[in-house]
């Protein structure tokens, strides 16, 4: 199992839905599994911490700036990093 989690993952993983779905324990490759969940979580994580950086940074430039131009940019970045 492992030689084809290293060989092919995209195979890999289809049977392991595959052998999730039928209730499969047997064919489970339950070490790669909880690596690839656990860094499923972690590159969440990571998305939301570098989001969050750059909407604190541009909501301190709009409190900052009065310029109505920049603070209509300001606020469109700030929409995209929440989107």
């Amino acid at each position: 199992m492992t030689n084809l989690y290293e060989k092919d993952f995209v195979q890999w993983a289809e049977e392991q839905v595959k052998a999730l779905s039928e209730h499969n324990e047997k064919s489970l490759d339950w070490e790669n599994l909880k690596e690839e969940i656990d860094n499923l979580g972690k590159e969440q994580i990571n998305a939301v911490h570098s989001f969050l950086k750059p909407i604190i940074i541009h909501k301190l430039k709009l409190d900052y700036t009065n310029e109505i131009s920049s603070r209509r940019h300001w606020m469109d970045e700030i929409d995209d990093f929440q989107d």
